[in-house]
């Protein structure tokens, strides 16, 4: 059996049990063009995995993701507590996080990013916008993770509909001009060495 059909097949069967795993969005997003010979398994699944496939049916067919190479979009965050602007970011290397608490890739990357931020200091800004629906739940993440970053609630999700961003977590990597250098989609580990050797020649 073609091996790009047999993954599809393998996809679609994943997702029926972890349809919450980001990953297996994209593995499937490779082979959506084989997807309509498994109409069985789809109807089983239901129409949304077919939607969410051909939404991101240009993942991973060459075509550069939106924003690279271009200025990252500029926003403005405000919550209880804070009022961050992008722009007022700009002159470092700035990781833009967005996530939500209820998220499960989010909970596991936000370890990561928060040493990220901690071993780097100075040099980098993470800067982790929340999309959680109520701002409990997000204040309560914080507390519990001790999360030390530097982190807005969007209660409007204005910032991450400005980026096109419908899966989390999402993070953008700005160069220091403010540059969109690189886009991550789902669960990352920004501790890794490429990750951290990255960084450094930005």
């Amino acid at each position: 059996m073609d091996q790009r059909i047999q993954a599809t097949r393998n996809a679609v069967l994943l997702v029926s049990r972890r349809h919450k795993d980001v990953h297996l969005w994209l593995v499937l997003c490779q082979s959506h063009k084989k997807l309509i010979y498994y109409t069985d398994v789809v109807r089983a699944i239901g129409p949304a995995i077919l939607f969410l496939c051909l939404l991101f049916a240009g993942c991973h067919s060459g075509v550069q993701p939106r924003w690279i190479g271009s200025p990252a979009p500029d926003f403005t965050v405000q919550d209880s507590e804070h009022t961050v602007s992008l722009h007022q970011l700009k002159g470092k290397p700035i990781i833009l996080n967005f996530w939500a608490s209820y998220c499960v890739p989010c909970i596991k990357e936000m370890p990561s990013l928060t040493q990220l931020q901690q071993e780097m200091g100075s040099r980098i800004t993470v800067f982790a916008v929340s999309v959680d629906e109520t701002e409990p739940p997000y204040r309560k993440f914080l507390r519990d993770h001790n999360i030390h970053l530097l982190t807005v609630w969007d209660s409007q999700k204005k910032s991450s509909e400005l980026y096109g961003t419908v899966m989390y977590p999402e993070t953008y990597i700005i160069d220091s001009s403010g540059m969109v250098r690189r886009k991550i989609v789902g669960e990352e580990d920004f501790l890794s060495r490429e990750f951290i050797e990255y960084l450094n020649k930005l």
